[in-house]
């Protein structure tokens, strides 16, 4: 069976069925009755050593420390994409993960770890892997690159991202759908519909290259986006030397019977939860995710129209990637900590974090139509849509919250395949 999406309703519709037969329950539980977590020299592991942990973050110099997810292995997302008569559309997947908001959102082809996809969980194999791992003639390996994550969240975590080009559209498993490329992106512009991992990726890959007579000619984008890269190759203002300390070694965090905790912002912990959901590579399963009252914010505000259009970016750090110089969104922070930027709103939406770490925490992305003459902030720049795209397909340049934000320009970013 080939599954097909042509409208955005036709999209929600095949979500709605897919939680509909997840059964999806969660349940918070105490550290007591959690098997396969645990405490190991300080830091909590599974027992398989793999998946993902949680440590302490501190730097040496300044004394500045977190509770931080680090996770070595690099995760893989895979696309698979496919066009005809000059349309583009994409295998994606209608994945149930324990935090989203809405239980059900959509995924890349593949949204794997090794620990998952080596199977150390003892549960099904990751559908379509062999895509990204094996040849295949009928799929042609397309677009590579490495992408950092949430530096606020993780400590060095990359993934993969990687696209191929399928000459014929496959048979679809249960929860997969091929959904043309126009719904996605407006899917992308929706609340708690295209995961992070989809809108990463959606605005990291070069469609102009991948749709016939669009692939964009080399302009002075490229040099602006390589003035870009070099200002961001420019060591950080923090330190570099940061290490992993055990969890009770953090002066702010404690932990007891129902998780770990943060003495000094009550909105943040960590929590063990139960769930059960059929589809995944396993239907039950125990986790810690992390937990954040306060909703996050990332604006991207813009000036100009057409072929003018301009993106404010700032240069930044993230604590999770110490001593590296950052492209990021114009505005990010806590809610109620960012002052919302006068102008006018052209798209804004609300979308839940990676569902299999975060646990509801929610971020608020918007595109802010400003002046012209809109006063901008040291460490700022204006970009074209041409050389914002170069920084977006260049690896572990973009932050996690500018490829996200990014993915509600599509149209901008690349015309040539978006109607």
């Amino acid at each position: 069976m080939i599954r097909q999406a042509k409208s955005l309703d036709a999209l929600v519709m095949f979500m709605d069925d897919v939680r509909a037969a997840s059964a999806f329950c969660i349940a918070t539980v105490p550290i007591s009755s959690v098997e396969y977590w645990s405490i190991s020299a300080g830091v909590l592991s599974h027992q398989s050593g793999s998946f993902f942990h949680l440590a302490g973050l501190r730097d040496r110099e300044s004394g500045q420390e977190d509770l931080m997810i680090y996770q070595p292995q690099s995760a893989l997302n895979g696309l698979a994409v496919h066009c005809v008569h000059g349309r583009l559309s994409a295998l994606v997947q209608a994945r149930v993960e324990p935090g989203n908001s809405r239980i059900v959102n959509l995924g890349p082809t593949v949204q794997a770890t090794a620990g998952n996809y080596l199977r150390l969980h003892g549960g099904r194999k990751t559908p379509y892997l062999e895509l990204f791992h094996t040849f295949k003639p009928q799929f042609a390996p397309r677009h590579v690159s490495t992408q950092l994550d949430l530096g606020q969240f993780y400590y060095l975590k990359q993934k993969t991202l990687s696209v191929v080009e399928a000459d014929t559209l496959s048979p679809t498993l249960d929860t997969f759908i091929w959904a043309d490329l126009e719904v996605l992106r407006a899917a992308a512009r929706q609340d708690h519909i295209v995961n992070t991992d989809l809108r990463s990726m959606l605005a990291a890959t070069p469609w102009n290259s991948l749709t016939p007579g669009g692939a964009a000619p080399a302009s002075r984008a490229a040099d602006l986006a390589a003035s870009i890269i070099q200002f961001s190759d420019i060591p950080g203002s923090t330190s570099c030397d940061r290490e992993l300390v055990p969890i009770k070694a953090l002066l702010d965090w404690e932990m007891d019977e129902l998780g770990i905790h943060s003495t000094r912002d009550a909105g943040r912990s960590v929590r063990f939860h139960d769930v059960q959901s059929r589809g995944r590579e396993v239907d039950h399963w125990q986790q810690p995710l992390m937990h954040l009252s306060e909703r996050l914010v990332a604006e991207l505000l813009t000036r100009g129209a057409g072929s003018e259009r301009e993106f404010l970016v700032s240069i930044g750090e993230e604590f999770g990637f110490p001593g590296r110089r950052l492209v990021m969104p114009s505005v990010i922070g806590p809610e109620k900590s960012v002052v919302r930027t006068e102008g006018q709103a052209l798209c804004e939406c609300v979308q839940s974090e990676e569902g299999g770490r975060f646990y509801r925490i929610e971020t608020r992305y918007a595109v802010i139509q400003v002046d012209p003459d809109f006063a901008t902030s040291s460490g700022q720049v204006w970009l074209s849509a041409a050389a914002l795209r170069h920084i977006l397909q260049e690896s572990n340049r973009a932050s996690m919250s500018l490829r996200c934000v990014s993915s509600l320009v599509l149209k901008d970013l690349y015309p040539e395949s978006f109607d």
